[in-house]
């Protein structure tokens, strides 16, 4: 998704019945550009819609879009997802000092595709942020990325916090139908969409699999999996705020 757009490949269709013949899961991604294209797509096993701003003209600035229509294209492949019946994500880039002033904003724009989760993620600098003058100081802190998908759930109805993983400096928002007696319902079911993923009645309750404790927010593992060997770097990435600004401090000073 960083170099295009997967619904304008005109052998789309074609790919992701390949995949799933082969019992092979799809995730994709879409800029929200192309809305008759998406509108179009067959089911995938997820489907990604990423959120770069919550108004016109900050969108306009942090994603550069090609169209003069940007905004209509956005908010009507919005409608198009709201309609999907397969997984559906609205991905939410933070940028710190650039998206994230408004959660009250980006509730009331997430009211509109109501999607099946809202996956809230602190940005990874890539050399095409450099050059647009962004940099460290740009990517949150994982508490920072924590209390705005909190800020952001507290006006919006029907939604909670879930799931968070500190590594990657992400949050996930989950509609409450994921949420049964026996707890959280976020993870997929792949032999389920491997066994189903041609029948029109099929919806996203259909595949879904218990969350494990660690994935929870608020578990002590922060989403690690406890399997997996963690590497630490010599200088840990700060969690707090606080410690951004002491980097930013020592590096000046270096």
């Amino acid at each position: 998704s960083l170099v295009g757009e997967p619904v304008a490949y005109p052998k789309i269709h074609g790919f992701l019945s390949a995949l799933h013949r082969r019992r092979i899961s799809s995730f994709l991604v879409t800029n929200g550009q192309f809305p008759a294209a998406l509108k179009a797509l067959p089911r995938t096993t997820q489907l990604y819609l990423s959120c770069d701003a919550a108004e016109p003209e900050k969108l306009r600035e942090v994603g550069r879009p090609l169209f003069k229509d940007f905004w209509e294209r956005y908010l009507e492949s919005m409608d198009i997802l709201r309609d999907r019946s397969e997984r559906t994500v609205c991905r939410l880039t933070l940028l710190r000092g650039e998206n994230m002033s408004s959660p009250t904003a980006w509730a009331r724009l997430l009211q509109r595709p109501r999607p099946d989760f809202i996956e809230v993620k602190g940005v990874t600098m890539a050399g095409l942020f450099r050059k647009n003058g962004l940099g460290t100081m740009n990517m949150p802190t994982h508490m920072e990325v924590r209390e705005f998908a909190s800020a952001v759930v507290k006006e919006l109805p029907g939604y909670s916090l879930a799931c968070e993983h500190e590594h990657s400096n992400s949050v996930l928002i989950a509609s409450d139908r994921f949420r049964g007696s026996h707890g959280w319902r976020t993870w997929i079911d792949f032999e389920g969409f491997a066994d189903s993923w041609d029948s029109a009645a099929v919806t996203a309750l259909d595949y879904t699999a218990a969350t494990p404790s660690w994935a929870l927010l608020g578990s002590e593992a922060l989403g690690f999996a406890p399997g997996e060997v963690r590497q630490r770097r010599a200088r840990s990435r700060p969690i707090w705020s606080e410690e951004k600004e002491q980097w930013r401090a020592a590096d000046a000073k270096s």
